[in-house]
């Protein structure tokens, strides 16, 4: 069995075996096979932000995926990033290894092209897991009464604005925001102005600081005026782009249920009156459900020490034990400590702190060693990304 790049000749059986993993994803109308053949054709052989392989035997593809090249917001610099995307093996193969072959097989290649860190949207959690990925933020869905939302405090201005100045906004705050990456060509075709779907523009002093994207959804076929308004988007510079988007969601109350929005901030629940969702439902001792928590991205560290030397120059120099193996960032390490594969793009991202991997058993360290590991890494960070792959 080999592993090659992937060209156009190769199409009939990427469709047949993408199609037969991701059955729920495809349109297998004969427009939507050609609407896919289309897009997929014409990426395919191409050398641009995503490059397509496939393992193969005796001419026939056994599994394919896909190597996106992103660009990482990580601490105020761009970085590059691989993803590994839309990973498919032929049924008549599975259970052989296919599958974690072309997984190392793209860590190679993304190690090959200078990116250190590897990212992917997991269909098993517990396969990446064995394979060294860990989890790198989760996302939180909030269904909040709009009237639980905070009023304006400050003076914000609203616009309906268009898709590219939401698209322009996203792109330039990949350099602001933490963990953002710059949108890919087919997350850019997302941004299309239909009557359903609203662009919303949040100012302070004429500068634009957050958008939201929203549609509405009918909660009664028989009752018109009973909606729900979604959010397909939020994306704010800081915390008064949240307060004015929320203080603007709030005045929908009286044509709005509730507000619903997704967000990786972990600490939203703050701003509002009453964060509790529409479920009413109590957990133990009196807590009622607010948010539902979910995990999706999952990262894995490909090069420790060159990925620790890009976010952490003016670092000193640590020696760190992966249990099969010691890496040593510099020739004289003045600290040390013991963790795992899974937990070190969390850890170094300061998306947890060493602290609390430390007290979860996660990471060990010299005791003369721990205050500084914890300055060196304190968390508190919050991973932005929503990129679909």
């Amino acid at each position: 069995m080999k592993i090659r790049l992937l060209t156009e000749k190769d199409l009939d059986q990427y469709q047949k075996i993408s199609y037969q993993a991701y059955p729920g994803l495809r349109d297998f109308s004969e427009e939507g096979q050609r609407n896919y053949r289309a897009q997929v054709g014409k990426s395919l052989g191409e050398k641009n932000e995503e490059d397509f392989y496939g393992a193969e035997e005796d001419g026939r593809l056994l599994g394919v995926f896909r190597h996106i090249h992103f660009q990482m917001n990580l601490f105020g610099k761009l970085v590059p990033v691989a993803g590994f995307g839309y990973l498919a093996v032929d049924p008549l193969y599975k259970k052989q290894g296919i599958a974690s072959k072309l997984l190392n097989f793209f860590e190679e290649k993304a190690l090959e092209a200078g990116e250190n860190l590897g990212l992917l949207l997991p269909f098993r959690p517990d396969f990446y897991h064995i394979h060294g990925y860990g989890y790198l933020g989760k996302m939180n869905l909030y269904r909040l009464d709009p009237l639980s939302l905070p009023k304006a405090e400050a003076d914000y201005t609203y616009k309906e604005i268009s898709p590219k100045e939401a698209l322009d906004f996203r792109i330039q705050a990949t350099d602001k925001v933490h963990g953002l990456t710059l949108p890919l060509e087919v997350e850019k075709k997302a941004y299309v102005k239909d009557l359903a779907t609203v662009y919303l523009g949040c100012y302070q002093e004429d500068r634009l600081i957050a958008i939201a994207i929203y549609h509405w959804e009918s909660l009664n076929a028989s009752n018109y005026t009973k909606n729900a308004l979604v959010l397909d988007d939020l994306l704010a510079l800081d915390g008064q782009g949240y307060l004015g988007i929320f203080a603007y969601l709030r005045t929908q109350a009286d044509q709005a249920q509730y507000i619903q929005f997704f967000s990786q901030e972990k600490n939203l629940a703050h701003y509002f009156e009453n964060p509790t969702d529409t479920s009413d439902f109590y957990f133990a001792n009196g807590y009622l459900q607010t948010n539902i928590q979910a995990i999706g991205l999952m990262a894995k560290v490909l090069d420790p020490v060159g990925f620790y030397k890009t976010l952490y120059p003016q670092g000193p120099d640590i020696s760190i034990n992966l249990g099969n193996k010691e890496l040593k960032t510099g020739p004289n390490p003045s600290l040390s400590f013991r963790t795992s594969d899974q937990v070190l793009a969390s850890l170094f991202c300061k998306e947890i702190s060493f602290q609390d991997l430390h007290f979860l058993g996660l990471a060990k360290c010299p005791e003369k060693d721990l205050d500084q590991l914890a300055n060196l890494f304190p968390g508190g960070y919050t991973i932005h990304n929503n990129a679909d792959f």
